[in-house]
């Protein structure tokens, strides 16, 4: 067990914190579904949400109380967990 805690660990780019934030999936047709940010860094998240959702390959997250959209990409999905990779530089919410 402790090798796969290891193994894990050092595939990340850097360390996780864990947080509890609000968050909104946004896919390409419109639709926002809400989250919950789990774990945050400068590289990626893991989110959570309520219900059975198909996610897909790349979405844009945004992250409402800093008012930052990530462009990501899915690197795992379990049940109503989801990990993502943060691509390029976020940007600012248009108000």
């Amino acid at each position: 067990m402790d090798a796969l805690i290891s193994s894990a660990a050092d595939r990340r780019w850097s360390r996780r914190y864990r947080v509890l934030k609000d968050g909104q999936m946004l896919f390409a047709d419109g639709q926002a579904v809400p989250v919950s940010i789990r774990n945050l860094n400068a590289h990626g998240a893991k989110i959570w949400f309520a219900g059975h959702l198909v996610v897909p390959a790349k979405f844009d997250l945004l992250i409402v109380s800093e008012g930052l959209i990530h462009s990501c990409l899915l690197r795992w999905h379990a049940g109503r967990f989801a990990g993502l990779e943060f691509v390029g530089e976020p940007r600012r919410l248009e108000q």
